[in-house]
């Protein structure tokens, strides 16, 4: 298995909001530039739009947290 390639693929796909557009929308053409299994595959194109766009939404939340730009009270 290709778990960097994995892991990169995610970790673009939750802080890159026009590679996650990319992935979404045309993900046999952009999973083609990565070493990946037929499995690996198969599960990220399976991704939806909402689970990123929240892992990237606590991701920044976070960041903004330990910047403390906002308090801890504001997570859900």
């Amino acid at each position: 298995m290709s778990h960097a390639s994995v892991e990169q693929i995610l970790g673009k796909a939750i802080l890159d909001a026009d590679f996650r557009d990319s992935l979404l929308c045309s993900p046999e053409q952009v999973l083609a530039g990565f070493n990946l299994t037929n499995y690996e595959k198969y599960y990220l194109k399976r991704m939806d739009a909402e689970t990123l766009d929240q892992l990237a939404n606590l991701l920044i939340e976070r960041d903004m947290q330990w910047r403390g730009e906002i308090s801890s009270n504001s997570f859900h």
